[in-house]
Order: C-alpha cells, then structure tokens, then sequence
C-alpha cells in the first residue's frame, strides 16, 4: 500500500529532489551566504538598511531557506529579488574590508545565478500552490487528484511544451532580464571603448558594475557580450526544462496513481451525489481498487524480495458491494447535511460501523475507508498546530529560564501550621548543629 498521508512533505521531498542540479544548487548557495552575511552582524544589516532607504526600497530582512520545510525556497527568493540591487551595492561598499563581500559580489554579478532565480520562481509558485492546497483541512480526495493533475499540466505549459515554454506572463521577470527592461534589476549594455563591442553592466546607484561569467568547463572569467549573453539564456532554459520535466516525474511517482486517488472517492458521501442512484463511475472505480489493493506486492528488503500479500479481499469486496451501494444511497445525503461540526466521511462511517450487522456485512469496504481515511490529504505536520505549539513551548521554557529558582523552591518546599510543624526534628537539628560555649551553654 502506498501511503500519501503527509502530502506536503512529500511534494517538498519531490521539489529537493531538484537540489543537485546545477541551477538549484547556485541559487541556493547564494540565497545562504547572503543571509549568512548579514545575520551575523547586526551592524552591517543597520547599514543594509539605511542604503536601502537611501536607494527607495524598504530594506526587508533576507530570509533563510530552511531545509526542512515545505518549499521554503519560493519566499526567501521573492524577498532576495526585491533587494537585489541594495545586496548588490552593499557588498560593493564592503569589497575592500571583507573578502565574504568580494565572494558574494562575483555571483551577484554572474547573469546566470540572477536568471536562474527568475527562471525558477514560476516553478516553485506552481508547487507551493499544491501544497497550500493540500493543507486544507476539508480537501476531498477527488478534488486533490484534480489539483495534482493541475500542477503537472501547469509545468508542462510553463516549461515544457514548445509552443508555450517562458512565453506566459509567469516569465515576467525572466523576459524582463533577456531584454534590459527589469523594473527593479536594471541592467544596460555598455560599450567597450576598447574593442568596440558592448558589454552587459548593472546600475547601481549611477556605478556601473560589469557583469562577468564561468562558461561551462573553462574557470576562465570573462565579461558577458551579447554573445555570451544569449548562450546564458539557452543554458538556463534548458536546466529549468530538465527541473520541470525530473519534478513531474517525482510527483507522479511519490503519489499514488491518479485513478487509484479518485477510486478513493467512493467511500466519501460526496461522491454518491446526496440521491439515490448508484453513480455511473462505480464498477470502474471498483476494478481499479480491486487491482491495485487485492494483489500481492514485491517489497525490497535489502538484497532479499518479499511479497507481501493483499491488503484486501478481491472476493469480499465483490460480494459485499451491494449492501454498501445501499449503505452509502441511504445515509450519504444525510451525512452532507448541517450541522457541519463533524466531516462528512466521519459522520457517515461513524453511522455505518456502529451497527454490529451492518459492519459484519460490509466489513471489506470498512477496511477500505480507512485506508482512505489514513491519506489524508493534508500535512500530518500541521503547520499551524505545530507552530502554535512550539510558540507555547519556546514561552514556558523562557518564562522558567528566568524564575527557575523561585519554582524549583516552590516545588521544594513544604508548608506547616501551628499544629502540624515538627518541632522536637527541628530543635535537634539545630542542636546538632549549634555553636557550644562552654560545657552547657550555646551562643544565640
């Protein structure tokens, strides 16, 4: 059985996947050394961002990529691009005191980093859309097969079909870039009085600062020229159509098959349509659950090969299908409607499992509710439950990191009244202690 109970980590497990690949990884080495740069020192990010009101943008904090959350590439990559030309001139101010600012100015001003990120940001737009839509907490399975088919549909227009590839309004910042007209990221050509030839520049603040380039397999660095320029362009398109093409593939195969999903929809009241004829689609779902559930499977287990035997009972399944027909026609519509304090599929299963002959009489398709119910389309990891939590956590911690000695003697000590405190133990143990003076006389 293939699980899909954690939607949103699977879909980030299926977006790192991209990671090795050479425009992913430069995109990210940048995102963090540029972070780095700033959060370790408070007064540098003070001068960030009073050159960034100096040059009439807000000055946000760079944020970082965290590695073990969803997607969490898509928003440091919205904010790194909005400040790029105050990153660009701080570490042009701090190029002769910093050998970290002279690092990360070099990739600042390599056009192939700086398109790649506008390149990438309609992929990762596409994938976190999925995955905020499976963290709803009323998705209905057959909704999410749509939404998945969706996704993959929307990369293959965004990247992969010919006659749509970078044309969408998506591309805006990409197109921006390819013709020097970006709003924010101003870039000229600029003639070389040398070999009068154009040379490609970024502006800022009135400097003009040359943009230079690794073509690759040669370490060599040289400047960009239109040449250059368009063979950039030709590689990153072709790493972004590698990347769309490897994370569809990911997606289809860390999710169970679509069919298999929307087979799924026949426990749900939703599904029967609240009347009172079986749906149409019926048979054809069943035989989809039939091959996928009512066969052995072969599990690797290291060097050996397991079958492990069917989850369900192809038998049971066909034979119990009529009293489910008339389980499902008879409560679904009284499942669906108000009060909506309790889920459609709890409130209907509830009804049908508390009756002992009717949970004898479609026992196999209770199995298969539940294994509906354990794909849950949502993350298993609430991010809001989770964050709450860890806020709660994180404030009593810091609240006991301060008045840990007051609870600790609050805990420790005890409390007597008049009648119940042991005098005798206590005067012994401050006889025994007590300073003599004398044979028989002790000092107050």
């Amino acid at each position: 059985m293939i699980g899909c109970h954690d939607v949103a980590h699977r879909t980030n497990l299926a977006a790192k996947a991209l990671t090795e690949l050479p425009l992913f990884e430069s995109v990210e080495i940048l995102l963090r050394k540029t972070h780095n740069y700033f959060s370790h020192s408070p007064k540098r990010h003070l001068e960030f961002v009073k050159l960034a009101e100096v040059m009439e943008t807000k000055g946000l904090r760079l944020l970082k990529n965290v590695q073990t959350r969803w997607v969490s590439l898509l928003e440091p990559l919205r904010r790194f691009l909005a400040q790029y030309r105050v990153v660009m001139a701080k570490m042009a101010e701090d190029i002769d005191d910093n050998s970290d600012a002279q690092e990360n100015l070099d990739v600042l001003l390599d056009p192939y980093t700086l398109l790649g990120m506008t390149a990438l940001q309609p992929l990762l737009e596409t994938v976190n859309t999925l995955v905020e839509f499976a963290q709803g907490r009323n998705v209905f399975v057959s909704d999410f097969v749509g939404a998945l088919e969706v996704c993959e549909d929307r990369l293959n227009q965004l990247y992969l079909d010919s006659q749509t590839a970078f044309g969408t309004d998506d591309f805006w910042a990409f197109t921006g870039l390819q013709n020097c007209t970006h709003e924010v990221i101003h870039l000229k050509w600029v003639e070389d009085l040398n070999d009068s030839s154009e040379q490609l520049a970024f502006m800022v603040n009135g400097d003009k600062l040359f943009a230079k380039t690794k073509l690759p397999g040669s370490q060599v660095v040289k400047p960009v020229d239109h040449e250059t320029y368009n063979t950039l362009i030709i590689r990153v398109k072709a790493e972004c159509q590698v990347a769309a093409a490897q994370l569809v593939y990911e997606l289809r195969t860390r999710f169970p098959n679509h069919s298999v999903l929307d087979a799924l929809g026949m426990v749900y009241p939703q599904y029967w349509g609240q009347g009172r004829q079986v749906p149409k689609s019926f048979q054809a779902h069943l035989d989809v659950l039939t091959d996928f559930y009512c066969e052995p499977k072969e599990v690797q287990d290291g060097d050996k090969t397991q079958l492990v035997p069917p989850v369900l009972d192809r038998w049971k399944l066909q034979n119990q299908q009529s009293m489910f027909k008339t389980a499902m026609m008879s409560n679904s519509e009284r499942a669906c409607e108000p009060p909506f304090d309790c889920n459609p599929l709890s409130r209907i299963w509830r009804v049908l499992s508390a009756n002992s002959l009717t949970f004898h009489m479609i026992s196999e398709y209770i199995k298969l509710a539940e294994i509906a119910v354990v794909h849950v389309i949502g993350s298993v990891e609430d991010e809001r439950c989770f964050s709450t939590l860890g806020f709660l956590k994180n404030k009593l911690r810091n609240a006991l990191n301060e008045h840990l000695p007051l609870v600790v003697g609050m805990f420790a000590q005890k409390m007597f009244t008049l009648h119940s405190f042991p005098y005798e133990a206590a005067f012994e143990a401050w006889l025994a202690g007590a300073e003599r003076n004398g044979r028989y006389c002790l000092t107050a």
